[in-house]
């Protein structure tokens, strides 16, 4: 009896233990693919690595804007703000990495591991950069680097004059140290609204304000021109002083500047920039290439309607205006 009981259970243990491992064998089947299909990366989908100048408000508006505008495709993003960056080791997780700033820019052209995208950075800070690091001006053009610059273009400046003041002729402006750089540009830009150009170069030595009076008297309007060395607080208040005493024009490169007292002003915006870097990446998406460096479409402009009405200009609208600059 005893010896049957013992059988009988032995058996249907037997049995059991086989359904067990025929359940396992089945289940593991699916597990299996589960953790292949884990590692394998999503169609289309791409790891961005963002790398930030600084943790403040403006570049943040810069970053949310992008992530906000990328929501629709199928991303992953890590952002980073100086001094924190990832390991070098860690760096082919990633797809592109896109620097905000020149700081971070500096930073990513050094790592030179990954694509870069670098926005919201100066065009002469950017140029400078990709000359002293070997080997990117010719990934550039290969569509492995490229930037969105910050300032907005001379022609959309003195278009935003035009419309402002019809009748310029004589165009001032002062180029320091680091601008006069740009003087093929304006050259150019001034040659295609047929103004003559009246332009001083600044010295080390030089005192803007000498230069600048003789320079104000004899022109139609004054573009400024960004430049650390000739538009710090002192001067900026002498030019906007010796502009309007002369009751000419002053578009400025900033908000704050026309706040400050020029008329008016065309500049790009932490909004603007993440807009705009967005399109670019979708861009990248599909072609695999980065496009060329170049100035920004998208903009903002200001007017200071006070300083308007002292010369006697008469402005339209806001949106007005800028509808009008957007179709030239």
């Amino acid at each position: 009896m005893r010896s049957n009981f013992y059988s009988r259970h032995k058996t249907l243990a037997s049995r059991l233990l086989g359904l067990l491992l025929v359940g396992l064998l089945c289940f593991q089947i699916p597990l299996l693919s589960a953790a292949e299909h884990a590692n394998k990366p999503v169609a289309n989908s791409q790891r961005l690595l963002l790398l930030v100048s600084k943790n403040s408000s403006i570049y943040q508006n810069v970053t949310r804007t992008l992530e906000k505008q990328l929501q629709t495709q199928q991303l992953q993003f890590d952002t980073y703000y100086l001094p924190n960056a990832p390991e070098t080791a860690h760096l082919d997780q990633y797809d592109l990495l896109i620097s905000v700033g020149t700081l971070a820019t500096q930073k990513a052209m050094e790592l030179d591991q990954l694509p870069i995208l670098s926005t919201f950075i100066p065009r002469r800070t950017y140029q400078t950069l990709i000359k002293r690091n070997t080997g990117l001006e010719e990934r550039q053009q290969q569509g492995q680097v490229s930037a969105l610059y910050l300032e907005q273009p001379f022609h959309r400046q003195l278009q935003l004059l035009s419309l402002i003041k019809p009748n310029v002729e004589k165009l001032a402006t002062i180029l320091g140290p680091t601008s006069k750089q740009e003087l093929s540009q304006l050259e150019q830009a001034a040659s295609q609204m047929q103004w003559q150009l009246n332009l001083k170069q600044l010295g080390k030595d030089d005192n803007p304000v000498e230069l600048l009076s003789p320079l104000i008297e004899g022109s139609d309007a004054f573009l400024a021109v960004p430049d650390k060395s000739i538009f710090n607080r002192s001067t900026a208040k002498w030019i906007l002083l010796m502009t309007f005493r002369q009751r000419i024009p002053l578009i400025a490169y900033s908000k704050r500047y026309v706040d400050a007292g020029a008329v008016a002003g065309v500049f790009s915006t932490p909004k603007t920039v993440g807009q705009e870097t967005a399109g670019l990446v979708k861009q990248w998406l599909k072609t695999g290439r980065l496009s060329s460096p170049a100035h920004p479409k998208q903009f903002d402009i200001g007017i200071n309607r006070a300083t308007a009405r002292s010369l006697r200009l008469k402005l339209p609208p806001l949106d007005m205006l800028k509808k009008q600059l957007e179709e030239q």
